[in-house]
């Protein structure tokens, strides 16, 4: 790594941006995720420095980049292969705040499933948009068990700093090492700062569940959701007790069978969302979390059949609706993810995401 520190940043030098790279190097298995910019040596140098694991890139569909972008990418992924890191790329159409989160959190979702104690996202590579959505994610989903923290790369020069001789004399070396793109917008790293996300207060994972299935069930009519379907979450229909078999292991071939063709049937009713057999699971296991919530809240415990019994049926009653609006609308009210409309759909109220709800379902989920 070049030692030379001039024209790097308005920044001031101190030691403690060299410290920050070694503490992180001193960290255990390490995943990091970037964001293609007009950048090498910011992408590329801080992972291949700390001997990192694996690396994330993120960028535009194929279609939509420019060459200018591939020979970025190109070279990025030569870089890091060379020295042995796990390179992986991910797509996503447009490339806006939305969609970069889209894509962090899945990458977040499937290395904290593989047990990752330390993720790490360089938001100093791609836009100010991509940036500002790796401090979101570092504050929605750093946790105990995986923490997530956005560090910004200082580099040693920046190529508009340099003069017209210094930069001829860039481009002649980048030509000799194959690179025959336009030049990256800095050099070199003199160190590493790290951003501090804060922790925010999120709504409840049952009340996230609920907000989820509405925001889904809105997909299919532009008007809300009718208070009525929502109330069927609540209640343990015959269609609901079915679809939890789905995550239980079957106890013979005939309902091993029966699960396989209730599953084709789901996959062709939720095509519209684009459901996967993972989604539709997901789903039927946050279902059955609210039930369990329901239940728990009412004081009816496991093998208490009389009282169990009250929740099954196929249609929601009063005391449904009382029990919903209590527990689950009026604290989403709060949290000013919802709002209900004056008139209703087909008799019933009906209910319809904010905007900060739409959003807050699309970057958690």
């Amino acid at each position: 790594m070049n030692d030379k520190t001039s024209n790097y940043t308005i920044r001031e030098k101190t030691n403690d941006l060299q410290k920050n790279m070694e503490n992180m190097k001193n960290k255990g298995s390490r995943v990091h995720i970037a964001v293609l910019g007009y950048e090498l040596d910011r992408i590329t140098e801080v992972p291949i420095e700390i001997r990192t694991d694996k690396v994330y890139i993120i960028t535009r569909n194929e279609d939509k980049e420019s060459p200018e972008a591939v020979k970025f990418l190109n070279e990025c992924i030569n870089r890091l292969e060379d020295n042995k890191i796990k390179t992986f790329i991910r797509r996503n159409e447009p490339l806006n705040l939305e969609n970069i989160i889209v894509e962090m959190k899945k990458i977040i979702k499937f290395e904290k499933m593989n047990e990752v104690r330390e993720i790490y996202i360089n938001v100093s590579s791609g836009s100010s948009v991509g940036a500002i959505a790796g401090t979101i994610c570092a504050m929605l989903f750093s946790d105990e068990n995986t923490k997530i923290t956005p560090y910004y790369v200082i580099p040693n020069e920046h190529y508009e700093n340099l003069s017209d001789e210094e930069k001829l004399k860039k481009q002649e070396n980048y030509r000799k090492l194959g690179y025959d793109g336009i030049m990256p917008r800095s050099f070199g790293v003199y160190g590493i700062e790290y951003v501090t996300p804060f922790n925010i207060s999120l709504p409840d994972e049952k009340l996230m569940i609920f907000a989820k299935r509405i925001y889904e069930m809105e997909r299919e009519s532009e008007y809300g959701v009718s208070m009525k379907k929502i109330a069927k979450l609540v209640i343990e229909t015959k269609e609901s007790q079915n679809l939890i078999k789905l995550i239980t292991e079957p106890e013979n071939k005939e309902e091993e069978e029966y699960n396989k063709k209730l599953m084709e049937d789901l996959l062709k009713k939720y095509k519209k969302l684009d459901y996967g057999e993972n989604e539709i699971l997901t789903m039927i296991e946050e279902n059955y979390t609210i039930l369990k919530w329901r239940k728990m809240r009412m004081g009816i415990e496991k093998g208490d059949e009389e009282n169990i019994k009250r929740l099954q049926r196929e249609k929601p009653e009063p005391v449904d609706y009382v029990w919903l609006k209590q527990n689950v609308i009026s604290k989403l009210q709060k949290w000013e993810m919802i709002e209900i409309p004056e008139d209703r759909i087909g008799g019933y109220k009906r209910v319809k995401l904010t905007k900060k709800g739409e959003d807050l379902v699309k970057y958690l989920y």
